[in-house]
Formats: structure tokens, C-alpha cells, sequence
């Protein structure tokens, strides 16, 4: 089951009953206060939409994302709690969270706090039995069937870079930068607002996110003050490609705009950024690890990420990390072309082992010794 971070809210009044939104509308637990008060205008609890609905009638919907560079933000627990819960709905799943241990992903380097609250509300919440939370990048590696390599996981709001040598991660070598895919969509809807289509609202945004992965593609070599970014994503990269809107207008969408937007995942300061480019996070991850581990390091480099799937990606990286590692270096990039799903793939690996019913942290550990048991048995 696949469903986007996002929720949404009726941007008008119901005037009649009835209609393919009847009945769908869903009320948070209002526990958090800001955000029910921010979903809601202060009138109470928030009450939102969730799930393929919400791509079924976008331009219906004022659309939040409760999550942002990868945790959930203040104000944003009410709306994820009903997402966590949609999941587990008939329609979805249709499991009972009670029953079922858990396993999530979460950010290297985010607070602790962010963990503490996530054991919070599948312990004492949703009564899961057991959780474990572990970081994308080493799931991705999982799903590649290695267990030496380094990992770039560039997603839609964090890029992050663990290196794993025999199955030993090497938690001072993890490099992260939050530049990504949300950077490329913004990126986008800049560059087509100057080209005189403006996707001004939520909903349009969120399409603009939709066309990005359909039409962009990364220029194998960096791109000039003045070029349009030709050599990268096939034979017809050179020339304009023709989308439709919802609404039928077909625009068409010049090169400069395919491929400068994906450009700034290599040259973050194009945005006004100093995070780190995604090249750099990948060398950067691999020279702080021991001078001995680094050939075997390059030679293993795993993509993962939905971000990473841009035409071109692969061979863009490859370019800008040939320039700056030493000489006779050997660099093989592997790209699995179900990349986007490596987190999800590679967890259902590592839950089906028979030693990880070790590392699962139990409902009883938590209510003896708090979130500290979390943090102990993590990955990262």
C-alpha cells in the first residue's frame, strides 16, 4: 500500500450530501493543540481528507504535508496519526496495529525528541506490541543484497549517506544534507512560473511534483550560466516536451526547464543554498570512514530514493565523483530500478530474518525503562 504524506482539507462548504467525498472526511484526535488549531482556523478539531482521494480530486483539497526534511513537523502528529491509522483501515491493510510489530524509518540525525515521540504514539497510542526504527539507506543496501557499500539515499525532503562495511555500519561516517526532491519541485514551479504557466496553489504544486518525475532529467555534465542542459536524459533531452494539465492546456516545457531543475541537487548555491551537493555527501560519507575501507566503499556505491530515478542521475553522479576522488579509483554506482521502494523492500528483508526478533524493542521494555530502550536498540 502505497500513500503519500499528505492530507487535506475541503477548501469550500458542503452545501449538498452525498458526492464521491461523502462520508471520507476524517477527525483528528485534536491531542495536539497547535495543530488543531492551525488545520482548523482555531475552531476545534481538525477534521481532514487522507488517502488516494486526495489525488482523485487535488484541486478540491487545501493540502498539508505533516512531515518536512524528514519528521513529522510541531503542530503535524494529529494528521499523521490519521494517516498511520488509514493504513491500517479494511479498505488498506486491514490489520489491527495491536497485533502487528512495527517498523519505520526515520532521518539520521534527527532529534531524539522526534523518536521519542514516534515510540509515543505506536506504544501508547496504537498499543503496537513492539517497533523498531531504522534508517533508509541501510534498508536500501538490505534490498541490494550486499553487506559492504556505501548508500545515497536522496528522497523528497532529506539526502543521506551511511557506508556499511560487512554488515557493520559506520555511524561517524554518516553524512546528511537536506537538500532533495522537494528542491527540485520547487525548482520547477519557479522556472515554469517564468515560462508563464503559474502552479500557485497547493494542489497545483502538488502536480507540479507529479510532472517533475515525469519530464525532468539530470545533464551529464554541469550546466552553463546559459545552456539549457542537452545530454542527459535520452535522445529527445534536447527538446521541448509537451505535458498536459488537468485542465487539457498543453504546455511546453524547454530544456532549460527539465533539466535545471533537477541541476540543483548538484549545485545547491544556484538556489541560494549551503547545504552540501549530493556528490559531496557521497564522498564526504566515504573520506570520513578508514583510509582501508574506502576502495571497497566506492566500489559498492547503492542509489536509493525516488529522487535518484531521474533519468541521467547515475551518470551525473559518477562524473562528479570521478573529478574529485583520487586517481585509479575504481567507482561502480549501482542503480536497482525499484530504487523509489528500497526502504520498504529491504525492510521486509530484514524483518523476515530470524535473528531480528532480537532487535525488536517490546510495549514491555518501553513501559519499564521509557524511550530510552528505543535509542538503545536502534541502528543509527
Amino acid at each position: 500500500v502505497v500513500i503519500g504524506t499528505k492530507v487535506g482539507r475541503a477548501k469550500h462548504r458542503r452545501v449538498m450530501p452525498g458526492g464521491a467525498l461523502e462520508g471520507e472526511e476524517r477527525r483528528a484526535s485534536g491531542k495536539s493543540s497547535s495543530s488543531s488549531s492551525r488545520g482548523a482556523g482555531g475552531r476545534g478539531v481538525a477534521s481532514y481528507f487522507v488517502g488516494r482521494k486526495l489525488d482523485e480530486h487535488r484541486g478540491a483539497f487545501l493540502l498539508e504535508r505533516p512531515m518536512e526534511r524528514g519528521r513529522v513537523v510541531e503542530g503535524g502528529w494529529d494528521a499523521m496519526e490519521l494517516l498511520w491509522e488509514h493504513l491500517y483501515a479494511p479498505s488498506n491493510l486491514n490489520a489491527k496495529v495491536d497485533e502487528h510489530p512495527v517498523l519505520l524509518t526515520e532521518q539520521p540525525h534527527n532529534p531524539t525528541s522526534h523518536r521519542d515521540r514516534l515510540a509515543e504514539v505506536f506504544f501508547e497510542t496504537f498499543r503496537a506490541p513492539a517497533l523498531f526504527v531504522a534508517p533508509p539507506a541501510v534498508l536500501g543496501l538490505y534490498a541490494s543484497g550486499r553487506t559492504t557499500g556505501v548508500v545515497l539515499d536522496v528522497g523528497e525532503g532529506v539526502t543521506h549517506c551511511i557506508p556499511v562495511y560487512e554488515g557493520y555500519a559506520l555511524p561517524h561516517s554518516v553524512v546528511r544534507s537536506d537538500l532533495a526532491g522537494i528542491d527540485v519541485t520547487q525548482r520547477l514551479q519557479l522556472l515554469m512560473r517564468k515560462g508563464g504557466v503559474n502552479l500557485a496553489t497547493t494542489a497545483e504544486a502538488d502536480f507540479c511534483a507529479k510532472m517533475k518525475e515525469e519530464v525532468c532529467y539530470v545533464s551529464h555534465r554541469p550546466l552553463g550560466a546559459e545552456e539549457g542542459g542537452g545530454g542527459g536524459g535520452g535522445a529527445d533531452a534536447s527538446s521541448k516536451a509537451r505535458y498536459q494539465l488537468p485542465d487539457g492546456q498543453v504546455v511546453d516545457l524547454a530544456p532549460s526547464e527539465r533539466a535545471r531543475a533537477p541541476e540543483v541537487l548538484f549545485d545547491p548555491s544556484s538556489i541560494g543554498s549551503e547545504e552540501r551537493p549530493v556528490h559531496d555527501v557521497l564522498l564526504d560519507a566515504v573520506m570520513r570512514s578508514d583510509m582501508d575501507l574506502r576502495p571497497s566503499l566506492l566500489s559498492n556505491v547503492v542509489l536509493a530514493g525516488g529522487t535518484t530515478s531521474a533519468p541521467g542521475f547515475g551518470d551525473r553522479l559518477l562524473y562528479e565523483v570521478r573529478r574529485r576522488a583520487p586517481e585509479r579509483t575504481r567507482i561502480r554506482i549501482s542503480a536497482p530500478p525499484d530504487r523509489a521502494d528500497g526502504a520498504w523492500t529491504g525492510g521486509s528483508i530484514l524483518a523476515s530474518l530470524a535473528t531480528f526478533k532480537n532487535m525488536w524493542v517490546t510495549r514491555a521494555e518501553y513501559e519499564e525503562r521509557g524511550s530510552a530502550a528505543l535509542h538503545r536498540g536502534s541502528m543509527m
